[in-house]
């Protein structure tokens, strides 16, 4: 039985994570997918000129609406990843993907697939496409997943990858992933 359970992925380690790395980031054009509470695209509107932050969740979309309502460069979309959006737009695109291992999707802001690096891969491959050459992919991913074959996976696409961030968690390492568009 496959149950989409879609709730606000309330803002966590990873997400506190994810909007410290992209600080020093300063661009013309940045995509984040998957924005759930909103706080990495707030954050990034202070710094950079558009930001689009998009959902596949319309309810989530409609409560941060409210949170940005003063933020006259960021946009809001209902969609799936970065599908809507043309070829080599954005200069920097970041998401914090759904990235545990699970055998079926069921909560859509937690369940990865079963290497928990299915949505990453997918989000990534559809994100490469509207990025602009020499752009960069920021990402969360964790030691549950299974980085080897995701980094494998995205140097084959034409990407440079540095792990910017780091927190060890009793459970689990959180990192932050810079990957760099050389084609």
């Amino acid at each position: 039985m496959n149950i989409y359970k879609s709730e606000l992925y309330l803002p966590s380690e990873d997400t506190f994570l994810l909007d410290y790395a992209v600080r020093k980031y300063k661009f013309n054009m940045v995509l984040e997918i998957g924005t759930g509470s909103g706080i990495v695209s707030l954050g990034l509107s202070k710094k950079n000129n558009v930001v689009v932050a998009v959902d596949v969740d319309i309810n989530i979309l409609l409560r941060l609406k409210e949170s940005c309502k003063y933020t006259q460069n960021m946009n809001l979309i209902c969609c799936d990843s970065a599908s809507p959006f043309v070829e080599r737009v954005f200069d920097m695109i970041v998401f914090n993907p759904p990235y545990l291992p699970s055998e079926e999707i069921i909560d859509l802001a937690v369940d990865g697939g079963q290497k928990g690096i299915e949505i990453t891969e997918n989000w990534f491959k559809k994100a490469s496409t509207c990025l602009k050459e020499g752009g960069v992919i920021l990402f969360v991913t964790s030691s549950f997943s299974d980085n080897i074959e995701l980094f494998g996976f995205i140097r084959n696409l034409g990407y440079e990858i540095r792990i910017l961030k780091r927190i060890n968690l009793f459970f689990e390492t959180l990192f932050v992933v810079e990957a760099r568009n050389i084609k």
